[in-house]
Formats: C-alpha cells, sequence, structure tokens
C-alpha cells in the first residue's frame, strides 16, 4: 500500500474505516457543491468503491487525505491518468476547517501526490 507522509498530511488508499468520515464531507450539499455529494451513507461508500477499483488494474484510485496530528480524514484526492489533480472533497473539506494552514492546501497536498506517484 502506497503512503505519502508530508509535514502534516497522510495521503493513502482508502481504508472501510475512511467511509464515515469522508461521508461527513460528501454527505454535505453546500461543501460538495462543485463536486459529487454523497445523498447517504450508502451511496457515498458506492462511490468510494466504485472509484477504488481502478486501482487494481491500473493502480490509480482516489487517495484519502489524513490530519496527521489529528489522524482524522479530511478529504479525498483523485490522481487521473493526465497528471491532472481533482481535488473536490479536499478543496471542501479543508475550506471547512480553520485549522488546516495553507501548507495544508490541495495544490500543495497534491504537488506532494503528484511528484510520488510520478517519480521516475
Amino acid at each position: 500500500m502506497a503512503v505519502l507522509h508530508t509535514e502534516r498530511l497522510i495521503i493513502r488508499e482508502l481504508r472501510d474505516s475512511d467511509v464515515d468520515p469522508l461521508y461527513e464531507i460528501q454527505g454535505n450539499q453546500h461543501h460538495m457543491r462543485f463536486t459529487f455529494w454523497a445523498e447517504s451513507r450508502a451511496q457515498c461508500e458506492h462511490w468510494l468503491r466504485l472509484h477504488e477499483r481502478p486501482r487494481q488494474t491500473n493502480g490509480f484510485a482516489p487517495w484519502t487525505v489524513v490530519h496527521r496530528s489529528e489522524d482524522r480524514v479530511i478529504g479525498w484526492a483523485v490522481l487521473t491518468w493526465t497528471r491532472m489533480l481533482q481535488v473536490g472533497a479536499l478543496r471542501s473539506a479543508t475550506s471547512s476547517i480553520p485549522r488546516i494552514r495553507a501548507k495544508d492546501s490541495p495544490p500543495n497536498s497534491c504537488r506532494h501526490l503528484s511528484d510520488m506517484v510520478f517519480a521516475a
């Protein structure tokens, strides 16, 4: 299992225990207004599992983002084949958590993730 540690974040593969905290984020229609919004925990879990499947065949799937010092899931980042990062859930999560510092912003987190995945 690939895991990336930054100073403040852990970026790792989805775990069963991530569904509830990710539903807290993805179930918030206001925070998720620009991306997928899960109307129920079951819909959220289905969405997460659906997007986890490609990891088995091509190694690419969403990453769970954990606030390191609090050991708390704060989002979900998607890495695509084009090296473009879609971070709607992470962006929504960090915008709703005032304690998250600028260094933990999606562009910084995803730059580290992108460098790790695409390293030669």
